[in-house]
């Protein structure tokens, strides 16, 4: 009776799973796989313009920002959206209760340590909005030279294959900072399949431009901004779907030395506005999404058969 898809890309699925092919047996679902952050023609393009927004029976939406984004730029006005957050929201929120299961070897680590998650893009031109190569050697550097705080640095999967394909000349430094990492008594390097450990697991999030950063603000836990020169929120940008201005920003290697030093002494000056943000830009975020988008989705089935 539906089909649920979270991959909308044709180039990277086979073709008889492509959205318009699985709609012509089945009321097809999609549920993004990631949290919007901006509005701006790339995110317009994406969300509105491939062919799932046109071949979905129902596209799952994480606000209002977002169907009002539908209405103005996609085939089919919204018609086919349901506002009901983002399943993949309910598990950060359980993690709250959730005992702590930790990766192998991560437990000698960093137990007894302030923790911080480190997250960097993959985009590591000079223009584009990733900070590896700005940051990423001092953030090392101040890991290495403590032993009251320990690091988890989850990179994005695609960045080693970045750097063997497109930044071959940088690719000497990945390779030396992933060693230095990799062999650190306080240091991890994560490529799980799954961002839950390090979720759990950390007391602060360093990161990039990236969805991590909104979900992780449904932690409670508190968020450092990464930021170099380029505008991270794309061409033509219009507006920000998650207000995330309100987190603390890194523009210099001093700038994140103090957030550290912050966190370290239990000091949080913006929680009270982030949670703020959250709760204005991310309102259905309650631990029930899934069970909620379920029922809606079943009786929208039932209406349409007539059996309600």
């Amino acid at each position: 009776d539906m089909a649920f898809i979270s991959n909308p890309y044709e180039s990277v699925t086979l073709e008889q799973f492509w959205p318009d092919n699985i709609a012509k047996y089945s009321k097809l679902v999609y549920v993004p796989y990631y949290t919007n952050m901006a509005s701006s023609e790339s995110s317009v393009c994406a969300l509105c313009g491939m062919p799932v927004a046109t071949q979905a029976w129902r596209i799952l939406a994480q606000s209002e920002e977002i169907m009002k984004m539908h209405r103005k730029y996609a085939p089919k006005h919204g018609a086919n959206l349901l506002v009901t957050g983002l399943p993949k929201w309910d598990n950060i929120l359980e993690l709250k209760k959730a005992p702590e299961t930790l990766p192998k070897g991560w437990k000698e680590k960093i137990s007894g340590k302030k923790v911080f998650l480190w997250n960097s893009h993959f985009a590591v031109s000079p223009s584009e909005p990733g900070t590896l190569l700005d940051y990423g050697q001092a953030i090392v550097d101040v890991f290495s030279g403590r032993k009251d705080i320990a690091l988890i640095w989850r990179p994005h999967p695609m960045t080693s294959t970045i750097f063997k394909l497109y930044a071959s000349a940088a690719r000497p430094f990945w390779e030396k900072l992933v060693h230095t990492v990799e062999s650190a008594p306080n240091m991890v390097f994560d490529t799980g399949l799954s961002y839950v450990p390090s979720f759990q697991a950390s007391d602060a999030l360093l990161s990039d431009f990236s969805s991590i950063i909104a979900q992780y603000m449904l932690t409670g836990k508190p968020v450092l901004w990464l930021k170099n020169k380029i505008d991270p929120r794309g061409k033509g940008y219009i507006e920000d779907t998650v207000h995330i201005d309100c987190l603390e920003q890194a523009e210099s290697t001093r700038d994140i030395a103090a957030f550290i030093d912050r966190i370290v002494g239990g000091i949080d000056p913006g929680k009270e506005e982030r949670l703020r943000c959250v709760r204005k830009d991310l309102p259905f975020a309650d631990g029930h999404i899934g069970e909620r988008t379920c029922s809606l989705l079943l009786e929208d089935l039932q209406r349409e058969d007539g059996l309600i």
